[in-house]
């Protein structure tokens, strides 16, 4: 499955480790998976439940924007992905321990 250049092209410029806009991160699995106070990031089987899909069509925040913030906005092909991925079970893509790694790539090029 190609979620780990979506995660690391579309989603780790704002949400890794040294940036965590918002208070999220997704660089690790234990980032990723943990609940925050507006719920769960992932909750394998469920994307409807999972922040890191919703929050990729529903208008939110102060500025009222769907995420990625900036850049292109995922295309429905890549939320189908990212929506598949979540329902087989979100096996992270670099192994329990693995982390994610950000691309200078233009976000919502890919």
């Amino acid at each position: 499955m190609e979620i780990r250049p979506l995660l690391e092209t579309n989603c780790l410029a704002c949400h890794q480790s040294e940036v965590k806009l918002g208070g999220l991160s997704i660089q690790s699995r234990n980032e990723a998976f943990a609940t925050s106070d507006r719920g769960a990031r992932i909750v394998p089987g469920d994307p409807d439940a999972s922040l890191i899909y919703t929050m990729t069509a529903v208008r939110h925040g102060k500025q009222n924007e769907t995420m990625p913030a900036d850049g292109i906005l995922l295309t429905e092909k890549q939320r189908a992905l990212l929506r598949r991925w979540i329902e087989e079970g979100a096996h992270w893509p670099t192994g329990d321990d693995g982390t994610l790694v950000p691309l200078k790539i233009q976000p919502g090029t890919v």
